[in-house]
């Protein structure tokens, strides 16, 4: 055969292989097609300010956001010189005293204008709230995801005080998106190119925590490579208060008038399975918990996790696969008799409320999952030790409406605002 032929059938037989690598699925290791659409993220500090992070924005570029006041008069703020920042990302910060009203925001990439918007800003009244929740936001560009975001904010419609917490699973990073800080940042803004998304960042305050698949690959842990690439991603794109620590980890607090949220970060310091004593928070993040919980004047105080608390079920993530760590927490907290506990977790694609007795005390957990990843049965492996107060294993956001009092009601909705279950809580 002369070299000619050979080399044409070379290339077509190469043409062949990448052929059937990408119906195999190579796919997902090319990066998310379609443009970049600058994304306003709102979060609150009530009492302190208001921040709004923007995503999607041109590099290498200084921005000012521009802020029309209703009583007339503007105000130029500068974005916040956080040099850890990830690229296209900005943070700002609003004052307090701007709460409740409505201001009309422009944004400035030098002496070009990038974006306009309308920011409604939330009240300061937060003797009743609505907190909703909801993780596992697969395909967050597709119909169901759609679907369920509109949802959850047409029920925000008139609530009081309404906010949004993410509890990990945000989005769903692809193998090769995990590799880099550059795939990352292509998956942020490959998700939020969804109206419906966009649309509810932008509308009440958001805060959020991660769990597996928007930290790295499956059931990833510290040992991830790319760690510190993901942490700075996930601060960069999320109105989040400043970590409570410099290494690195997510974990913060937030008080909301008669409701203290405490984010913890299930990814950061997680030991491998197998190692010796394995832990999934670390003996600093206990140590910042415990000490939050026990200054905390909240009647209403929930610690939210990518994964489940109180269940234990034998192969799935959770505390569980701690059990010393789980354990010496649990004793504490019943010991030092810390009032108005709700665990908040993610990850399982099915909601449960539960009730798990420790040393003769009820503690709760609510599991509040999928967005519109596949469901999974809740299924009676893992819950032997619970009891399950309500669980539906459909599509869905919840709801906490939280009185003046720190009585909940903890409700699960689907995508045409059904109510699956609703449960008033008392929590001692």
């Amino acid at each position: 055969m002369s070299r000619r032929a050979r080399k044409s059938r070379s290339r077509y037989a190469g043409w062949l292989v990448a052929f059937a690598l990408l119906l195999a699925g190579a796919w997902q290791f090319w990066p998310r097609s379609g443009g970049v659409t600058p994304v306003w993220v709102l979060g609150a500090e009530p009492g302190r300010g208001f921040t709004v992070v923007l995503t999607g924005l041109p590099r290498g570029v200084e921005h000012t956001l521009h802020l029309g006041l209703p009583g007339g008069g503007t105000q130029a703020i500068a974005a916040e010189n956080d040099k850890q920042a990830a690229p296209g990302t900005a943070r700002f910060a609003l004052p307090w005293r701007l709460a409740g009203q409505t201001v009309q925001a422009s944004l400035a990439g030098g002496d070009r204008p990038v974006l306009n918007t309308t920011l409604h800003l939330p009240s300061a009244d937060l003797a009743r709230q609505t907190l909703y929740l909801g993780s596992c936001l697969s395909e967050p560009d597709g119909g169901a995801a759609s679907g369920m975001l509109a949802a959850l904010r047409a029920d925000a419609q008139g609530k009081p005080a309404p906010a949004m917490l993410w509890l990990g699973d945000n989005l769903y990073f692809r193998s090769g998106e995990w590799y880099s800080e550059q795939g990352m940042i292509e998956a942020y803004a490959a998700a939020r190119r969804n109206p419906a998304l966009a649309g509810l960042l932008q509308s009440m305050p958001n805060y959020a925590i991660w769990d597996d698949h928007d930290f790295g690959p499956n059931d990833a842990d510290r040992s991830f490579p790319q760690r510190t690439a993901a942490q700075r991603v996930f601060r960069s794109h999320w109105a989040n208060p400043p970590p409570a620590t410099h290494d690195g980890g997510l974990y913060t607090s937030i008080r909301r008038g008669e409701v203290e949220l405490f984010l913890t970060d299930g990814r950061s310091y997680r030991d491998p399975r197998g190692a010796p004593g394995r832990a999934m928070l670390g003996t600093a993040q206990i140590a910042w918990l415990q000490a939050g919980l026990q200054r905390s004047t909240a009647p209403v105080k929930l610690i939210a996790g990518g994964s489940q608390w109180l269940s234990d079920h034998p192969s799935e993530e959770g505390w569980q696969q701690a059990p010393r760590e789980r354990r010496a927490f649990l004793d504490w907290l019943v010991s030092q008799q810390i009032p108005g506990v709700l665990f908040l977790s993610g990850d399982r694609h099915h909601t449960v409320l539960l009730e798990r007795e420790h040393l003769g005390r009820s503690l709760y957990e609510l599991t509040c999952s999928a967005l519109s990843s596949a469901p999974d049965p809740v299924g009676a492996r893992g819950y032997e030790g619970v009891r399950r107060l309500e669980q539906t294993a459909q599509n869905n956001f919840c709801r906490l409406d939280i009185a003046s009092d720190g009585t909940i009601t903890v409700t699960a909705l689907n995508a045409r605002g059904k109510v699956l279950f609703s449960r008033a809580l008392v929590l001692r």
